[in-house]
């Protein structure tokens, strides 16, 4: 009975873990894009990874491409990390041939 209840509470911890990992209220900083991106978000008011992934919808690529600082190889470094935590689609055909 007790390896059971040890089982259920190892599931139970796993699960919150991915939870958390997937959680679009964390910082961006999580994503580990590197200082120079993460400033440029900060300058910019995204600070989280639900308000990074609120600009992409609403502006797509150029509004984040606008973040002065913020270039195409920091947005191709942004959307795979989400894309890797299973916060965004995965890439088309036309995306992926355009990074």
């Amino acid at each position: 009975m007790k390896k059971l209840e040890a089982r259920d509470h190892a599931r139970a911890a796993a699960d919150a873990r991915t939870a958390a990992r997937s959680s679009p209220d964390q910082p961006v900083t999580v994503l580990e894009l590197g200082a120079r991106p993460e400033a440029a978000l900060k300058r910019a008011g995204i600070e989280t990874i639900s308000q990074a992934l609120t600009r992409l919808e609403e502006g797509g690529d150029e509004a984040m491409l606008d973040v002065e600082g913020f270039g195409r190889k920091s947005l191709a470094d942004l959307k795979k990390r989400l894309r890797q935590r299973g916060l965004l689609p995965e890439a088309t055909e036309a995306e992926a041939e355009a990074a």
